[in-house]
């Protein structure tokens, strides 16, 4: 498994690199075109949770390396940030002819989380035993809140619903307002199919930005 972690000292450094990237595949809204931070900004504006800075609200990000050609087959007639072309090269470099799963971060909490996300798109049982496994509990509440509160598209439910039970509680509890006391059979379960799995990443490349 091809793995990459940029590795950040805080929430703007890591954004200023990669939310046009992150956002083109993510966002139903302004994602697949030519959009510049500060669209993104005014977009992240109209959410709930848009009163904090887009730069220093979120603290980890992930995507795969097809997102990555979809993004720069978009932006082939756009000139990309110097900073975005300073990842894009050190990513050709490393993984000049293989797909690779990009993940970023700021805290060791947003690392779990963000390992998640990685075992989740590269292992098809492990994602069909998450899966699995939040069928068997209601956690309507929570699917709602991500969608409301942080723009999350339904398409990616499954997949941060389980990350943030699994390394992002305090997340759902300040930014979503949720009592995640009754959530923990559930989050005891996908937290020890996270541990038995994570022996699969052991080699990962980090890069401190």
């Amino acid at each position: 498994m091809n793995i990459i972690f940029f590795r950040y000292k805080t929430n703007f450094d890591m954004c200023n690199v990669w939310m046009r990237i992150q956002e083109h595949c993510m966002s139903t809204s302004i994602g697949h075109k030519v959009v510049s931070q500060k669209d993104i900004i005014d977009w992240w504006k109209t959410f709930p949770r848009g009163n904090v800075n887009y730069m220093n609200y979120w603290d980890g990000f992930n995507v795969p390396s097809k997102d990555i050609n979809s993004f720069l087959k978009t932006y082939k007639k756009e000139k990309l940030l110097a900073q975005e072309q300073k990842v894009i090269k050190i990513l050709k470099k490393i993984y000049p002819a293989s797909s690779y799963y990009v993940i970023t971060g700021v805290h060791n909490e947003t690392f779990i989380h963000e390992l998640h996300h990685a075992l989740f798109y590269l292992d098809k049982k492990y994602r069909k035993d998450i899966t699995n496994i939040l069928k068997k509990y209601d956690v309507k509440e929570i699917e709602d809140k991500l969608a409301s509160e942080m723009a999350y598209p339904a398409d990616t439910m499954v997949d941060e619903i389980s990350a943030y039970l699994i390394g992002s509680e305090k997340d759902l509890i300040k930014e979503c307002g949720i009592n995640t006391k009754k959530y923990k059979n559930t989050m005891l379960k996908l937290l020890q199919l996270y541990t038995q799995n994570i022996i699969k990443l052991a080699n990962i490349i980090t890069i401190d930005s």
